[in-house]
């Protein structure tokens, strides 16, 4: 279970949601840049994962007869990936590009973290109560999992996405990297091990793509 307190912008940050990130912030969260691996073994059935940063839906390759699908470390219901390595303390920071370019921009989409003990076999919506903490755009809204979930405005749909982890002080903040905004942060406590989650949807052939440290700090 994540204890979830109202969304907020930790003071030490300096800005508020929708202001712009000054830029020694964004400086200083991305000093605490991880590098996240795609987990294929936790993957929904329907999910491609390629060179272990990019994922897409693929549901005309999924057989439904592969015992994989059925392994307790697979989302089974929710088409969602988590990242190879767990995060207990400190900060942590990554970047997903969402399209842009040529690429359009996905329709559908969800980041966030899910507790190493969270049921990934569940086929209720992802909640934080259950462990999951995700920022997800659907239908031209953004939600979030708290407990109660919250739907927000959407004001422009980010091309990349920064997510920002302080474990210690429970602050898990979501950035607009290419407008340099806020979209929104969690207080929130973590009661063990989180992993970085990431669901690409289906039926939006757009891809999810995880940044390298040096391609997220060219992204500026």
């Amino acid at each position: 279970m994540i204890e979830t307190a109202p969304l907020l912008v930790p003071e030490d940050m300096k800005s508020v949601e929708g202001d712009l990130i000054p830029e020694n912030d964004l400086k200083i969260m991305r000093s605490a840049e991880v590098d996240v691996i795609l987990d294929e073994a936790t993957a929904h059935g329907v999910l491609k994962i390629i060179k272990e940063k990019i994922v897409r839906d693929d549901i005309e390759k999924l057989n439904v007869g592969d015992s994989a699908i059925d392994s307790d470390l697979r989302f089974s219901h929710h088409t969602c990936v988590l990242g190879k390595k767990s995060i207990n303390l400190g900060k942590s920071y990554w970047e997903v590009e969402l399209g842009g370019g040529n690429v359009p921009l996905k329709k559908s989409w969800g980041v966030g973290l899910a507790l190493e003990t969270a049921n990934r076999h569940s086929d209720t919506p992802l909640i934080s109560s259950d462990g999951f903490l995700v920022l997800s755009l659907r239908e031209g809204r953004l939600h979030v999992s708290t407990d109660p979930a919250v739907e927000l405005p959407v004001r422009q749909r980010p091309q990349i996405l920064g997510v920002f982890l302080d474990y210690d002080k429970g602050h898990l903040s979501f950035i607009n990297v290419t407008e340099k905004k806020y979209i929104l942060t969690i207080s929130t406590k973590f009661n063990g091990a989180v992993y970085p989650l990431f669901d690409p949807a289906t039926g939006d052939k757009a891809p999810m793509k995880i940044l390298s440290k040096e391609k997220s700090c060219n992204s500026n």
